[in-house]
């Protein structure tokens, strides 16, 4: 085994040279404080200097613009690093497929819209939806139809992100009501979608579902693709990442932590993450456990109170 690893002035611990060491498809499981950004700076750095793998074969994903611009401070090579919606760009421009980014507030916009001038009969669904004894007109003016319109806009969010279609949701059991809200919503979507169309504009969601489409089609050549904050990834990203790793002769390593899956309400899917060898078919599990943040009995503590 190769021993004493050293990233800048830090030595990698015996777990953490499991990851360098071995050429598999990783999930990695590292708590709070236990070096991974640090583990995969070692992996990158491992591949390019022992295993003579070129920089530009190598890509690294992470969900910020502030995490890759922090991996880019740190990786000394150039390897690729990219948020999921800049690689998305990076296909599409590859592929020379001529789009602009609409106006975030366009679905907004729409819904809002939509909603001050609907039938008279979807303004009593929504009232009874909403189980609201007032008038349309007062609910136009008040918290509720601001809530309201923030709960179509993250249905309509999740519903692309995690890669539904209409037949998906006609499935489920709503009562009565929901099934005319729902039909209202997707109402709102198809104009959306039109919207889109004319202006040949797409939203970051759309960004990723066209890349998955082309991705076959770029030649990326990556042998290595690393993916930071797994836990937080959601349907259409990982549709991407499986585009890409079918089509090229490829090594995939996921590194995150379960207990830190907080972007649900942005479509995120911790599942992907505990399920990763059933999505990508094989794949050896590695736990990074020791914490360097914090005394283990501050960590025995907390584990406790939190389980």
């Amino acid at each position: 085994m190769t021993k004493n690893f050293v990233v800048g002035k830090y030595e990698l611990d015996t777990n953490q040279m499991q990851l360098l060491i071995n050429d598999y498809n990783f999930i990695v499981i590292a708590g709070a404080g236990s070096g991974k950004t640090l583990t995969i700076l070692g992996k990158v750095n491992y591949l390019i200097e022992k295993n003579n793998v070129l920089p530009e074969s190598i890509l690294l994903i992470s969900f910020t613009n502030a995490s890759v611009n922090d991996l880019k401070n740190r990786v000394k090579y150039n390897v690729h690093i990219y948020t999921f919606h800049k690689l998305a760009m990076y296909i599409l421009d590859n592929n020379k497929i001529n789009y602009s980014l609409c106006d975030s507030d366009l679905l907004s916009f729409l819904i809002k819209e939509y909603l001050y001038t609907c039938s008279k009969l979807e303004q009593k669904h929504i009232l009874k939806f909403l189980n609201l004894n007032i008038t349309y007109k007062k609910f136009l003016t008040s918290l509720y139809f601001n809530n309201f319109c923030n709960l179509v806009e993250t249905f309509i969010n999740l519903y692309k992100t995690n890669n539904y279609n209409f037949n998906d949701l006609i499935k489920i059991n709503y009562s009565n009501i929901e099934k005319r809200i729902i039909l209202i919503i997707f109402k709102i979507y198809q104009l959306y979608i039109v919207e889109k169309y004319s202006t040949n504009s797409f939203d970051f969601d759309d960004l990723i579902i066209y890349a998955t489409k082309y991705a076959n089609k770029a030649k990326l050549n990556y042998k290595y693709i690393i993916i930071d904050e797994f836990q937080d990834t959601s349907f259409i990203r990982l549709n991407l990442i499986k585009a890409i790793f079918q089509n090229e002769n490829t090594k995939i390593i996921v590194v995150g932590d379960d207990w830190q899956a907080i972007s649900g309400y942005a479509g995120s899917e911790v599942n992907l993450f505990t399920k990763f060898k059933e999505e990508m078919g094989y794949a050896s599990v590695l736990k990074i456990n020791r914490t360097y943040r914090n005394a283990q009995e501050i960590i025995d503590i907390a584990g406790t109170f939190v389980q």
